[in-house]
């Protein structure tokens, strides 16, 4: 079997690239910010308007706790 070269292996790879996943990340919590009615940045709607509502950022109420 041949040895595939690290192009072949990259366009292989089964994950994907970190700015893909950053991207779908993104557009996941922006829309469960907007869905709950969250304040965000104007700017970065992925991320909450104040620090101090971090809690809301946590899908699972136990792990605010």
């Amino acid at each position: 079997m041949k040895e595939l070269n690290s192009r072949q292996k990259a366009l292989a790879w089964p994950y994907p690239r970190h700015r893909h996943f950053q991207a779908e990340l993104r557009k996941a919590t922006t829309a469960w910010f907007a869905e709950r009615h969250f304040p965000t940045l104007r700017k970065l709607p992925y991320i909450l308007a104040h620090r101090d509502k971090w809690p809301a950022n946590i899908i699972v109420s136990e792990v605010a706790d």
